[in-house]
């Protein structure tokens, strides 16, 4: 079989829209952000993401329905921005079935769709940057 040209590989010749989160040291990850996560305000925190962010929350401390709120920095287009982040499991899902979450407030007024984000974890804060902080 022959790629379309551009090297897609897909049957519907287009890209996937799934996120694609990869870790990085310390305590990161970063994440292509999608339209969806943007239009929903929320992020799928996966393994990957529960890792990374490990040392500033435990989701299995949360209960279903209950969200966590914590300082998170935004270095993005040469600006900080100090706000919050949220952190939670929605009510709907059960303990054997938990689904979390985290959104950090604003992020869709500062970025959009497919732009690349670094996620970690700095003097005990999420940070986000639109760069590689290491």
């Amino acid at each position: 079989m022959s790629l379309p040209e551009g090297g897609e590989t897909s049957s519907q010749g287009k890209k996937s829209k799934r996120p694609i989160y990869n870790a990085f040291e310390p305590e990161g990850f970063t994440l292509e952000i999608t339209e969806t996560q943007l239009r929903k305000s929320t992020i799928n925190a996966n393994k990957t993401v529960r890792k990374a962010l490990a040392s500033i929350i435990d989701y299995s401390d949360i209960t279903p329905g209950e969200k966590v709120v914590l300082p998170c920095k935004l270095n993005i287009g040469g600006k900080t921005t100090q706000t919050k982040a949220s952190f939670l499991i929605p009510k709907r899902r059960s303990n054997s079935s938990p689904e979390p979450r985290l959104w950090p407030y604003h992020l869709n007024t500062y970025v959009v769709a497919n732009t690349l984000l670094w996620f970690h974890v700095k003097f005990g804060e999420l940070e986000i940057c639109d760069y590689d902080p290491r």
